[in-house]
């Protein structure tokens, strides 16, 4: 778009890209607020990248910090993890390579609701979705997957599955 407003005001084009660091602080507060939720109620959660060396907020005892690590690895330490866990960034209708990944490492994946998992995935079944207003609820659900084997092992087999047939192809078409 090179359509200049009338005057001093800047193009839209100017005006989208100077709300980026709007929108990544956005992103960066319900991260945090997802993070800072399970971490007051004492689970631990193992995080990667220099980004949470500055984190004090809640809990912070519970953030056991790595470095930072490159796509290959990722997937292999969400085949080692029982649960993998999203919290949406742009997608906030839709669906991200980072969910299907995780379905397809084994993992259960954790992820804050869109409408596109609520119509394509089944919750409980092979995806565990949360609510953003409703955080509080978190820990709960984390706890029950942590602690009942079946009920993870059977959800992670059927996001298996399901990302297997239908999600596959559009991770290759990336």
């Amino acid at each position: 778009i090179t359509t200049r407003l009338v005057g001093s005001e800047m193009c839209i084009r100017d005006r989208l890209d100077s709300l980026q660091d709007v929108c990544r602080n956005i992103v960066n507060y319900y991260r945090t607020k997802v993070l800072e939720t399970l971490l007051a109620a004492g689970i631990k959660i193992d995080v990667f990248g220099d980004t949470w060396d500055r984190y004090s907020g809640l809990g912070k005892d519970n953030l056991i910090k790595h470095d930072a690590v490159n796509v290959d690895e990722s997937l292999e330490i969400w085949g080692r993890s029982k649960i993998g866990l999203n919290v949406m960034t742009w997608h906030k209708a839709g669906m991200t390579e980072r969910i299907a990944n995780i379905c397809l490492s084994g993992a259960v994946c954790l992820s804050e609701r869109t409408e596109y998992l609520d119509r394509e995935f089944n919750n409980y079944e092979d995806i565990v979705t949360f609510n953003l207003e409703h955080l509080e609820k978190l820990p709960d659900v984390v706890r029950e997957l942590l602690a009942n084997d079946s009920l993870r092992e059977s959800i992670a087999q059927n996001a298996y599955i399901k990302a297997s047939k239908e999600h596959i192809l559009s991770l290759i078409h990336i």
